[in-house]
């Protein structure tokens, strides 16, 4: 188990990551590769702006203050 979790956090740490767009014909490839573009400058500008990392996790922290107090 300690192999998988080692190659999961060099996986995640060299921030390499692949992408397979397929469609039906060039024109939906095409379409779908425009989306995953959007979607990745999307994300990397939410980073730079310093955006929380998932919202659940916010909504997690947010819930035990909200408990303790």
């Amino acid at each position: 188990m300690k192999g998988v979790h080692k190659d999961r956090l060099a996986r995640m740490t060299c921030k390499i990551a692949e992408i397979h767009v397929g469609g039906a014909s060039d024109v939906e490839r095409g379409e779908e590769r425009d989306l995953i573009i959007d979607a990745l400058n999307s994300a990397k500008s939410a980073i730079k702006g310093g955006v929380l990392p998932g919202g659940g996790v916010a909504l997690y922290h947010a819930s035990k203050l909200l408990k303790d107090g």
